[in-house]
């Protein structure tokens, strides 16, 4: 949470060093224009991806997601435009986030082999949180000491 806000996100968001994005948006009766020139990927997340672009996009704009991975296969997802924000000066990319369509089998749907390579993607860049009490690996494992033993 910040600024008071809900995070509504359920998805673990975490970058890719190195990563790229491009996209085609759908145009007049759905038919998508050629795709951009690789974008800035700021966060990824299996639910959606985060990039900075020139391009104004609107909201609820239908888009296709080229996701380069340096030394991966392509991914290519569907998605809705969700939000844009201007950056902070003059010629400052605009940051987008876009929403996945869910996953599935059917043509209406990204396929479900994307989600298994994003969740293997996470996996690898996402920062794990440890439980606040538990042993770091550098730690021991608490031994349980009798109170006769102390005396």
């Amino acid at each position: 949470m910040s600024h008071g806000k809900m995070e509504k996100r359920q998805c673990v968001r975490f970058e890719i060093p190195g990563a790229k994005v491009s996209i085609k948006k759908a145009g007049i009766f759905g038919l998508f224009s050629g795709f951009s020139g690789p974008l800035e990927l700021v966060n990824l997340s299996k639910g959606g991806v985060g990039f900075e672009s020139e391009r104004v996009l609107k909201m609820d704009q239908k888009i296709l997601v080229q996701l380069h991975v340096p030394g991966k296969p392509m991914l290519h997802l569907r998605g809705n435009v969700r939000w844009q924000a201007s950056g902070l000066g003059v010629n400052q990319p605009k940051m987008t986030g876009v929403q996945f369509l869910p996953f599935g089998g059917n043509w209406r749907t990204n396929p479900r082999e994307v989600l298994e390579v994003l969740s293997r993607l996470e996996d690898k860049y996402a920062e794990k949180e440890t439980p606040r009490f538990s042993p770091g690996a550098s730690e021991k494992e608490p031994v349980e000491i009798k109170i006769e033993e102390l005396f």
